[in-house]
Parts: C-alpha cells; sequence; structure tokens
C-alpha cells in the first residue's frame, strides 16, 4: 500500500459506518517502509467469507 508522507493515515470503513483510522509516522522515513500488521480494536476478521467479494 502507498501511503502519502504529507497525510500518512490509513482509514478503513467497514460494517456501515464503523471506522478504523491508524496515523503513521513517517517524518522521518526514506524510501520504503514497512509497518507490519496493523489492528484495530473490535474488529476480529476481515479475510475471507463474503468480505473478500467487498473488497473488489
Amino acid at each position: 500500500m502507498d501511503v502519502d508522507k504529507k497525510y500518512p493515515t490509513i482509514d478503513f470503513r467497514y460494517s456501515g459506518n464503523k471506522t478504523c483510522e491508524v496515523a503513521l509516522e513517517l517524518s522521518q522515513a526514506r524510501g520504503a517502509v514497512w509497518v507490519g500488521d496493523v489492528v484495530c480494536s473490535g474488529l476480529s476478521s476481515w479475510g475471507g467469507g463474503d468480505a473478500d467479494r467487498r473488497r473488489e
């Protein structure tokens, strides 16, 4: 996923109006940065079932 250093936020919306927002600290980053897993509290699973179809 490409993230703009000027706006380093990932905003994920699911199940209607629920959201998960992650603000990344990228001001000192150079080149590609590995973030790893991002876990949203209260979101038990997103992969599988009909979730795969909604991503497309």
